[in-house]
């Protein structure tokens, strides 16, 4: 038993990612196995579906996909590695996919890391998703989800998480929606559709515009546990949740769930560019709402690294919500807060006046 990582590109030890997921299963590695595929080139035009083969017949431990050190991107698209599927799919299906059957290989055996997956522009005329995540088989951290878009009818849905029960982290999820010009209320648009349960988890993570071009109905959340997670410009942000858990959520309507979330809080006072074509999701320095207002979620699956890749416990150890951990805005942050307080009265500042609000 092994870590064994491959290269992933031209001139590689594989040329694409499709090449080296039929590798999993072909005896290349040895029983307990764990395989890391990192990816080199700057984009792929791919899709890939890891099923039961890399497990019940390659004998593997876990599989994780990611960006090579040197072509991780800095939170901003085209920064780094990108998958880029230019194809359509079929009827409720999705370019990306992971339908291993944990209950029987083990929960959470596939990581996806620090890769740009964007411009999906789906123009069948059928249902269509970006990523079916099954039972508890994925983990994807610090990806950028970016300009999936679909031109199908009305009457078909688009949802950019299909059913199913992943562990998002540190991620976001932007620019993504319906461009079909005709109204109709029965296919809507979805950011995230979970399973209806606990089991599928959006932890510190930022979504951003989700959109229709017509009348279709839009949420950004639809099932599932949220926690330290910014919903801003989703239609109803936060739709339906799962469970207790919930907490510590912004969204730009009044659904964030939870205690400690807050609500009405425009996109433009957290995020350090909404200009389309030039987004950046990091955290302003004066976004109020979300620095130093996270719960602190532990190191469970590596979640303390941010979008960045930022240790969060080394800012400080209080936790900002999203997918950013603004370690710039410490210091201005503080400076902010003094002068606000220098403004006031003692009893003012101590009795009516909460930062927490804005």
């Amino acid at each position: 038993m092994a870590t064994v990582i491959k290269s992933i590109g031209s001139g590689k030890d594989y040329s694409t990612i499709a090449a080296w997921i039929v590798s999993l299963s072909d005896g290349t590695y040895s029983s307990g196995d764990d395989v890391i595929g990192e990816l080199y080139d700057s984009s792929y035009d791919e899709t890939f579906n890891i099923g039961d083969a890399p497990f019940s017949t390659g004998g593997l431990d876990s599989l994780t996909l990611r960006a090579n050190s040197a072509n991780k991107h800095d939170g901003t698209p085209d920064s780094g590695v990108k998958i880029v599927y230019s194809g359509s799919v079929p009827d409720s299906s999705a370019p990306y996919a992971v339908t291993y059957d944990s209950s029987t290989y083990g929960e959470y055996k596939v990581k996806i890391e620090d890769i740009e997956f964007t411009d999906f522009n789906h123009s069948s005329n059928v249902h269509a998703y970006g990523f079916f995540l099954s039972e508890k088989t994925t983990i994807m951290s610090r990806c950028l989800i970016d300009n999936f878009t679909s031109s199908a009818t009305s009457t078909k849905i688009f949802r950019i998480f299909r059913h199913g029960k992943p562990r998002i982290q540190n991620c976001m999820v932007f620019n993504c929606g319906k461009t079909y010009g005709a109204g109709g209320v029965s296919a809507n648009v979805q950011a995230f559709n979970l399973d209806n349960s606990t089991d599928g988890k959006v932890y510190n993570s930022t979504v951003y515009n989700i959109f229709d071009s017509s009348t279709n109905t839009v949420w950004g959340a639809f099932y599932g546990e949220y926690i330290n997670t910014i919903i801003a410009d989703a239609g109803i942000c936060f739709r339906v949740v799962n469970g207790s858990n919930n907490s510590n959520n912004i969204s730009t309507d009044a659904s964030a769930p939870g205690p400690s979330s807050k609500h009405n809080r425009p996109a433009t006072w957290l995020f350090v560019s909404t200009t389309q074509g030039s987004e950046d999701l990091h955290l302003k320095n004066n976004s109020i709402a979300a620095l130093k207002a996270g719960t602190d979620l532990g190191t469970t699956y590596d979640i303390q690294y941010d979008i960045d890749g930022l240790d969060r416990d080394a800012t400080g150890g209080l936790w900002d919500i999203g997918a950013d951990q603004c370690q710039s805005c410490r210091q201005s942050s503080f400076q902010a807060n003094k002068r606000l307080s220098l403004g006031f009265s003692v009893n003012q500042a101590v009795s009516s006046f909460n930062l927490s609000d804005f």
